[in-house]
């Protein structure tokens, strides 16, 4: 009887890839609000060039008014589209984390289903050698030759 092959790192392997992923799409959502908060002090940093620059061109204070008023209009457009365009990434970016994130539990899931399986499979065989060895002994008859007992060490693999 042969052993099937039996990969003891499955869980441990699953469980650092879950870890990995989790920490990938940390970073990466890290890096979106960085890069989106850099843009936003880029449009706050221009605005703020803007007004000073044109405050110091105006000669009226209606001039000015009218000025600032076209700039911050310009500004609330240019934030709107900045926060609209976020908004849609961080839409897409929610399904392809669940997606992700989905799949890798999935594969955790399997491989630590497939342990359990495999240790259950285990008890169930032990359980039954067991039984049938306490038959022998109760019903005390001579244990077979093939029965585990009566083996020679070294003899386990050649049945």
């Amino acid at each position: 009887m042969q052993t099937p092959f039996d990969q003891p790192f499955n869980v441990p392997r699953e469980n650092v890839l879950l870890i990995l992923r989790w920490m990938q799409l940390a970073n990466e959502a890290r890096e979106h609000f960085h890069e989106t908060q850099l843009r936003s002090i880029e449009l706050q940093t221009r605005t703020l060039k803007r007004t000073h620059e044109t405050l110091a061109a105006v000669s009226s204070p209606n001039e000015a008014l009218a000025s600032i008023q076209t700039i911050l209009r310009d500004y609330s457009a240019d934030f709107v589209s900045l926060m609209q365009e976020c908004a849609g990434l961080e839409m897409s970016a929610g399904n392809v984390l669940r997606q992700g994130l989905s799949d890798q539990v999935k594969n955790w899931q399997s491989a630590w289903l497939g342990q359990m399986s495999r240790i259950a499979g285990a008890e169930q065989a032990a359980e039954s050698v067991l039984r049938d060895v306490m038959q022998d002994v109760m019903q005390g008859d001579q244990p077979s030759p093939a029965s585990p007992r009566t083996r020679s060490k070294g003899d386990q693999h050649a049945a």
